[in-house]
């Protein structure tokens, strides 16, 4: 259980940690969006805040979301996030073959996990129909082989996030003067920690779905 939980907790804490106020940084998050869309000539059609969440590019709509503290924060982990989205958007104007095999596949991650969770969501009642506890076992597990498939899946696209991050967000970062060179290995670390994040978020959901199963069927 620890190993699934680990990475999650890793990359929370890494970007947690680097989110706070740099002095020298000269403007914000949103700042920092605009122009870096001016200088990699993006088509952008909008920059938009959120409440949660960290951030993502809308490629139907060419637009991106930024969860408010970072989009208005002036923090490493609001640099890294930023960029990083800049950098997918990247790749999809350019029509680069490894955002198209991402877009291919995000479509089925997405659905594996809500087939697993809405599966899962069903046992208790489930259980109360079925007596046998062997079907009971194989419908738990297909449940969980829904969610499964879609970490899978989400580590098929790994490589995206990960051009993204270090090919692309790392070099303009450190190559275009943005930062000093001592915060270059932090800017690593986080944007390392935030290409996994689809990973190990859907494989640490599994673990979340059933502490929670666990509560609602914990005896009265």
């Amino acid at each position: 259980m620890a190993s699934i939980l680990l990475p999650e907790w890793w990359v929370s804490h890494i970007l947690k940690k680097h989110h706070k106020t740099l002095p020298n940084m000269p403007g914000d998050g949103e700042s920092l969006a605009r122009h870096l869309i001016e200088r990699l000539q993006l088509d952008c059609d909008g920059i938009d805040s959120a409440d949660s969440g960290y951030g993502s590019y809308l490629a139907s709509e060419k637009r991106f979301i930024f969860n408010r503290i970072y989009l208005k924060g002036k923090s490493l982990s609001s640099i890294a996030i930023i960029t990083h989205e800049i950098c997918t958007a990247l790749q999809h104007q350019k029509n680069e073959l490894i955002y198209q095999t991402k877009i291919k596949h995000f479509n089925l991650a997405r659905q594996c996990q809500k087939l697993g969770a809405t599966t899962l969501l069903f046992v208790p009642i489930v259980a109360g129909l079925i007596k046998v506890p062997q079907i009971l076992l194989i419908y738990i597990l297909v449940g969980v082989g829904f969610m499964l498939l879609s970490v899978a899946v989400y580590s098929y696209m790994l490589p995206q996030k990960l051009d993204a991050s270090m090919n692309k967000a790392l070099p303009i970062l450190d190559k275009g003067g943005y930062l000093p060179k001592a915060y270059v290995e932090n800017i690593r670390y986080i944007l390392m920690a935030y290409a996994i994040l689809d990973v190990v978020e859907a494989l640490a959901d599994i673990l979340r779905f059933w502490r929670w199963l666990g509560l609602i069927n914990q005896p009265k």
